[in-house]
């Protein structure tokens, strides 16, 4: 009877476990989906994940935001500010099972705000899965970028 519901733990507690997301990413365009928007000729991520804070070094050539961005999150549900140009992209990290859910909020334009719901998971076959909802003023965008581990 104990040896059962040890496994059945074992088992739960790997399948909740927050994983760590540090490494060399590249995106797979066959498996990635950008939707209206223009898929990126290359999109490579470079991410140190150590306890509760994540750095994220993306470069990206063409669709809609070529160039280089480097952000800092929390997971614990403290917000980061990261800057984007002059605005700040205000962001709370927090892990429900195991995927990592980070909201991000971005004012700009002086009135203008843009939210995006993002999760970040490891399929089983080890890629990182980034999902992005973004609300705009025009409705609501969804993309999906598989990443494999370098």
């Amino acid at each position: 009877m104990i040896r059962p519901a040890i496994s059945a733990l074992l088992l739960a507690t790997a399948l909740f476990a927050e994983p760590n997301f540090t490494g060399a990413w590249r995106m797979d365009p066959q498996r990635s989906n950008f939707g209206e928007m223009p898929l990126p000729s290359k999109l490579v991520s470079r991410i140190e994940h150590k306890g509760a804070s994540i750095r994220v070094v993306t470069d990206q050539s063409g669709g809609g935001a070529p160039g280089r961005a480097d952000y800092k999150y929390t997971t614990d549900g403290k917000e980061s500010i990261n800057k984007i140009k002059s605005n700040e992209l205000k962001t709370v990290g927090r892990w429900q099972g195991s995927s990592l859910m980070l909201t991000h909020t971005l004012n700009f334009q002086g009135s203008e705000t843009l939210t995006m719901e993002d999760e970040w998971r490891i399929d089983e076959g080890g890629a990182l899965v980034q999902i992005r909802k973004m609300k705009t003023p025009q409705g609501v965008l969804q993309t999906t970028t598989v990443l494999l581990k370098q």
